[in-house]
């Protein structure tokens, strides 16, 4: 997924949320370029595993089509950060527009929040 950065440890589902365990894989590629002295997890990177972890997950191929909120709070390191929880609260409208909302946090850390309506 996303370039090999992510790896999926452990996902737990109920019927409005989806908790994700993943690590993080510092030997990808992407952090030979993104920088190859202080390796960061793009935040482009951090999106797309959260689009990739619902496809899996509803079996259907899903993009973010807007988005209310979206904040960066920590940088996310494959040097530094192990292991992430990703918090994906969902829900349809009465309009049957697909709604998330997400929280990331590493240790006692939130590197991710964001919320946005899916298609």
């Amino acid at each position: 997924m996303s370039l090999d950065v992510f790896e999926v440890v452990d996902v737990v589902k109920t019927e409005t949320e989806i908790v994700v365990k993943a690590s993080l894989n510092g030997a990808s590629k992407i952090f030979e370029g993104h920088f190859p002295s202080s390796p960061v997890v793009p935040g482009v990177l951090q999106l797309q595993f959260v689009r990739d972890i619902l496809s899996k997950e509803f079996n259907k191929t899903f993009t973010i089509d807007s988005m209310s909120r979206c904040k960066f709070l920590a940088v996310l390191t494959p040097t530094d950060t192990k292991e992430i929880i990703l918090n994906i609260t969902y829900s349809t409208d009465v309009l049957g527009l697909f709604k998330i909302g997400v929280t990331g946090v590493f240790g006692e850390t939130t590197f991710l929040k964001f919320n946005a309506v899916c298609k």
